[in-house]
């Protein structure tokens, strides 16, 4: 529990008479996530006669400072987890209460893999897949391992053979439908304010199915990057599917589009016309970006790649 201020009333006798004191002090200010970098807390309204005394969680470096400012940064670049700055009040009425402040400390760590039925914890899994009749599409969600730092965003990126799958990401949701016969790779990180994690990849095998029947044609890609990788401008489309439903419902003012950055900040925001939506690149930094298109309430999302 983060406590945000305290109000103390406590007694101090002398010999010629006794006393009530009220003693108002905190909260604590400062960030809620600590990095490799410096990052300073403050206590206020310390009362006249008070001293503070602060303490940290382990994953912690003390930098300076004692009195109602405390600076601190994590342990190494790569410490990931959750800490704390505690600020202890002293005087008249002796120690009061402490004031906790609960941080983030460091990048997320590599994600494990979840397919439902079992979690992957290593850095690389492999899941065979079947083209044909029927066709098996893969669903895997990724977390990042417990008591470690959160993300606040993902990063999806296709290796080795991307023209044999698909891959439609949700936050950290993925669902992977197979193309062609062979072989491929992506690979996924997390992210939040400290930087990014490892990779965590995931290796297909995709073979056409026994049945006998005809190939069946996987769904659609719900949106289309074009050209992704992009540099300087990327056109976004929506599937024929989506754009029927569109024209159907008359409701092109309720297909919005949202641009997000692999730190979570909003690049582009605006409504989806008809016909593709022009992006102009320019300014953007290399990297992976979060492409979130909503059609009538339904919210699909896919990863744009700026070179």
């Amino acid at each position: 529990m983060q406590v945000r201020a305290y109000n103390e009333v406590c007694k101090i006798y002398s010999p010629y008479k006794a006393a009530t004191i009220t003693v108002n002090y905190g909260p604590v200010t400062g960030s809620t996530t600590v990095c490799s970098s410096s990052t300073t807390f403050t206590l206020s309204n310390l009362p006249n006669g008070y001293t503070v005394t602060w303490t940290k969680s382990s994953n912690l470096v003390y930098v300076s400072g004692q009195d109602t400012s405390y600076t601190v940064k994590a342990l190494s670049p790569t410490t990931s987890g959750f800490g704390w700055v505690q600020a202890t009040v002293s005087g008249p009425c002796g120690n009061v209460p402490p004031i906790r402040h609960n941080v983030s400390v460091g990048p997320p760590a590599r994600p494990h893999i979840s397919n439902g039925s079992s979690t992957q914890t290593g850095g690389a899994t492999s899941y065979e897949l079947t083209l044909g009749s029927p066709t098996t599409s893969l669903q895997l969600f990724f977390v990042v391992p417990p008591s470690t730092a959160p993300a606040t965003s993902w990063e999806v990126v296709k290796t080795g053979s991307p023209q044999n799958f698909n891959v439609v990401q949700n936050n950290n949701y993925v669902l992977v439908n197979p193309l062609g016969v062979g072989t491929g790779v992506f690979t996924v990180r997390a992210l939040n304010a400290c930087g990014e994690s490892s990779v965590t990849r995931v290796y297909l095998t995709i073979k056409k199915s026994s049945g006998g029947e005809p190939i069946i044609d996987p769904p659609e890609f719900p949106i289309r990057l074009s050209p992704n990788p992009a540099r300087g401008e990327v056109v976004v489309g929506l599937s024929s599917e989506l754009q029927a439903e569109l024209a159907n419902s008359r409701a092109s003012d309720k297909a919005s589009v949202m641009v997000t950055s692999g730190l979570g900040r909003v690049v582009y925001s605006g409504t989806f016309r008809h016909g593709g939506l022009r992006l102009n690149l320019a300014g953007w930094h290399s990297g992976s970006y979060q492409v979130v298109v909503v059609v009538n309430a339904k919210r699909y999302a896919t990863q744009l790649i700026v070179k």
